[in-house]
């Protein structure tokens, strides 16, 4: 049950950045690609919900809490800059722009998880044959 989701998962990854990539060329729109940021960064956080309350990542729990630890405090620390930039204190700009940085760098690191799950579970597959 785990493989086809994991394959889904990968391919609507791959799926999503090709489109924007491709729409942004064909229609020589470089601000396609601010879509692409949310779309894929939505479409990753929906999966890492689903797969944590359906409890679907036997294989890298270890990765994932450590995804979803650094998920965690990213939200903390905005909210936090949030509130402080309520009472004139306008800190939260600095975590904009590290988030444009760390945007991209929790994305692929989102994908090599699952891509490393689709491997094991690959792996596992063919470990009757030895």
């Amino acid at each position: 049950m785990t493989k086809p989701l994991k394959i889904a998962d990968n391919l609507v990854q791959v799926l999503i950045t090709l489109y924007f990539i491709i729409y942004s060329l064909v229609r020589e729109d470089s601000s396609q690609l601010i879509n692409w940021y949310f779309f894929l960064g939505g479409w990753q956080l929906l999966s890492f919900l689903f797969h944590e309350f359906f409890d679907l990542s036997w294989r890298n729990k270890k990765e994932r809490k450590n995804y979803g630890t650094c998920l965690l405090w990213i939200f903390i620390t905005g909210s936090v800059l949030y509130v402080l930039a309520m009472l004139e204190l306008p800190l939260i700009f600095f975590y904009l722009f590290a988030m444009l940085f760390a945007g991209p760098v929790l994305a692929i690191w989102y994908f090599m998880i699952g891509y490393r799950e689709y491997v094991q579970i690959r792996h596992r597959e063919f470990i009757h044959l030895k």
